[in-house]
């Protein structure tokens, strides 16, 4: 038996029961000043103390937390930030998931760019200096096959040093395939760990399989993907309790493949096209509490932030827990070259920080960090991406 079939059968691997998400919720509303100083006191933090720092009662000692934060965040990654940005392929989507703009109901424009239109979105994207970027692409068989996605791997490989993907669900070989046109890792959300809440949000289309959705991670990692980035999209469930199973899961991947590289994403729900989803707010200080918590139990992982944040929000997060920014992010398919009628009117979410680049790469600066435009050796210069390929 291999040692990925041996770990498929970790009860820490397979998605939660009803009853133990229940259960975890129960121990994280339960949890009390004592419980969160000795989760402090501990010598490793686990999952009884991830609870703990995750529970309200964690509120208190948030300055703790954030000292200790700042210090495994700067032991691990030093003092860089690595710059990205999100690049939309396709707005077709066969999914009808509740809280998306993509949702295969919404009266949206619908487009998918062709290969020389992603080949000019990603000069526009290396025009700003950026050397790293993120694929994106709703999931629709016929407008954004495999093969598509194939390609337009293969064209942003040609003009960056680092590829992510963010696209539908994939097996390993299709994983294999995205990593061999260039792919050098996966983002990919589970929405939410509760078993139920899922297929309430996801009400028809692929996406609604829980189980092959939450296996792929682990999928992209056997294809021979270097990195993989998760997490739950926050107020879709109790956000404490979603954080903790979404932290379980990281744990499964890193025992999975121990020389990966993961990452996690605190992406909250963002207004977007296409009627009214009620969800459950998360303020700023939950978050804060959330990421603190995350690093404590998971200082080897990543931290991304995107633009759905506000400015005032990405400052402070940086050179505290935040290794990963994107920068001047589009949410629209043909949103960096294209103008007029050939973009899209809806993006999949508002952004809310909409600086450029080179604010963005001042404030990084102006922190103490180095911004780090592709890979960890890489410094980011604006001006080197002016009027060529990366």
């Amino acid at each position: 038996m291999t040692v990925g079939h041996m770990l498929e059968q970790d009860p820490g691997i397979r998605p939660p029961s009803r009853m133990e998400y229940d259960e975890a919720q129960r121990k994280i509303a339960g949890a009390t000043k004592r419980d969160v100083e000795r989760a402090l006191g501990a010598e490793r933090i686990g999952l009884d103390e991830l609870c703990a720092l995750l529970s309200p009662a964690a509120d208190s000692f948030l300055e703790v937390m954030a000292v200790r934060a700042k210090a495994l965040t700067d032991a691990r990654f030093g003092l860089t930030i690595g710059i990205y940005a999100p690049l939309y392929v396709s707005n077709h989507c066969s999914n009808r998931c509740l809280y998306c703009g993509f949702n295969a109901g919404n009266d949206i424009v619908r487009r998918s760019l062709a290969l020389t239109e992603v080949a000019a979105e990603a000069e526009a994207l290396a025009r700003l200096g950026h050397r790293s970027v993120l694929l994106v692409s709703g999931d629709s068989e016929r407008f954004s096959p495999l093969p598509y996605l194939v390609d337009c791997t293969r064209v942003l490989a040609e003009r960056f040093r680092t590829v992510h993907v963010e696209v539908a669900s994939q097996t390993t070989e299709g994983y294999r395939r995205l990593s061999d046109a260039g792919a050098d890792g996966v983002t990919i959300y589970q929405e939410t760990y509760d078993p139920d809440r899922y297929g309430e949000y996801h009400v028809a289309g692929p996406k609604r399989d829980y189980a092959f959705r939450f296996g792929a991670p682990l999928r992209a990692l056997r294809s021979g993907m270097r990195n993989v980035t998760i997490g739950p999209l926050l107020g879709l469930g109790p956000f404490e309790t979603e954080l903790y199973w979404g932290a379980r899961h990281l744990l499964s991947l890193r025992n999975a493949d121990p020389a990966a590289e993961l990452g996690f994403s605190f992406p909250r729900m963002r207004p977007h096209a296409g009627g009214e989803f009620h969800y459950r707010s998360v303020s700023d200080r939950e978050l804060v509490r959330g990421m603190l918590a995350i690093r404590l139990f998971a200082p080897w992982a990543g931290i991304s932030v995107s633009t759905r944040e506000s400015a005032a929000f990405r400052d402070s997060l940086t050179g505290l827990v935040a290794t990963r920014l994107s920068a001047a992010s589009r949410t629209t398919v043909g949103g960096y070259a294209a103008t007029g009628d050939a973009v899209t009117e809806a993006g999949q979410f508002d952004i809310d920080d909409d600086r450029t680049v080179e604010e963005v790469v001042a404030m990084i600066r102006v922190k103490g960090r180095q911004p780090i435009a592709g890979d960890w050796d890489l410094r980011f210069d604006v001006g080197e991406g002016r009027g060529m390929s990366a």
